[in-house]
């Protein structure tokens, strides 16, 4: 008998270190969730002035007619469309920009936000042709200034974007794309809230 009674001695211990365990992983669990809730219910900062102001700036809905582009070395007129929201507490907008140039359309999902720790400013853009990128850069008083750089084809491409605020309803736009050095597309126009 003493050994069935080891056995189910050992089996009761088992359980016990089991549950012991189990109780001692909820409460890790438990102490980690408390610590995120404290975090996350903590206010967030604001962006600094200069930021918020250029974000609130950008946010709305935007429409330019006739921009003048260059693509491959074609003259073409464009119209474009685009709704930006604020998000994430007002550190970053996300944008739908619509495009037709020449009877071809193209959409875009764009996020810009401004990057705390390295103070820079990200424009993370997706196209419905399958091209993703995530441009960089700064402000410069009124003016955004975004660069990306990549590779298409094996060759070095470059994008260079400017928006340029002239006014409460008002948005200068600039881009040129270089593909190994030669500029494959330009274009430069007036958006209106």
């Amino acid at each position: 008998m003493k050994s069935n009674e080891s056995t189910d001695d050992t089996a009761i211990d088992d359980v016990i270190r089991s549950r012991a365990r189990r109780l001692g992983l909820a409460g890790l669990l438990a102490a980690a969730m408390t610590a995120t809730a404290a975090h996350a219910a903590a206010p967030p900062t604001a962006p600094p002035a200069e930021v918020a102001q250029l974000l609130n700036q950008m946010a709305g809905r935007w429409s330019a007619r006739g921009i003048g582009v260059t693509v491959q070395g074609k003259a073409a007129k464009s119209d474009s469309d685009v709704t930006c929201e604020k998000t994430t507490g007002g550190w970053a907008l996300r944008c739908r920009v619509e495009v037709n140039t020449g009877g071809h359309r193209q959409e875009l999902l764009q996020i810009l936000g401004w990057d705390r720790s390295s103070g820079e400013f990200h424009l993370f853009s997706v196209s419905d042709a399958g091209d993703s990128h995530d441009h960089h850069g700064s402000l410069d008083g009124k003016t955004l200034n975004l660069e990306y750089r990549g590779t298409r084809d094996g060759k070095a491409f470059v994008e260079q974007l400017a928006f340029a605020i002239k006014g409460p309803k008002e948005l200068l736009w600039k881009d040129t794309c270089t593909l190994g050095g030669e500029v494959v597309f330009s274009g430069e126009g007036i958006y209106h809230k």
